[in-house]
């Protein structure tokens, strides 16, 4: 449900929102989500002073599924090598292999077929 922003909220927003930022704000609105003081604000015209509400020591976070180095098995011959990230799963000598570049589809050592990325049935 949709209720109308009254005098009161919307000159909170003009008197605490270019200083605080969100997090100023939204404590002192009660029932009023993150995205509908956004919206408000963006309606309004306000803008932050981003200098005043950097917090200090605060980084964005690590993706979930950072690049992680590590020995895999080849899924083609399974020989072990160092593979750069999870997707890696080919090594260099099957990469390198006229079979590979060709874009023939071989048994890989699981039963798949496996093709080189970006070749597809042309169809």
């Amino acid at each position: 449900m949709n209720r109308r922003w009254t005098k009161r909220e919307d000159n909170l927003l003009r008197r605490c929102y270019p200083d605080g930022g969100w997090a100023a704000v939204c404590n002192r609105l009660p029932g009023r989500a993150l995205g509908t003081v956004t919206r408000r604000v963006r309606e309004l015209g306000i803008t932050a002073r981003l200098e005043d509400i950097k917090q200090p020591g605060v980084t964005k976070p690590e993706p979930l599924h950072a690049h992680e180095i590590k020995t895999r098995a080849c899924l083609r011959c399974r020989a072990a090598f160092v593979s750069a990230w999870a997707g890696e799963r080919i090594c260099r000598g099957c990469k390198d292999s006229a079979v590979w570049q060709a874009g023939a589809a071989e048994p890989l050592s699981t039963g798949r077929a496996v093709r080189p990325s970006g070749s597809g049935s042309g169809t």
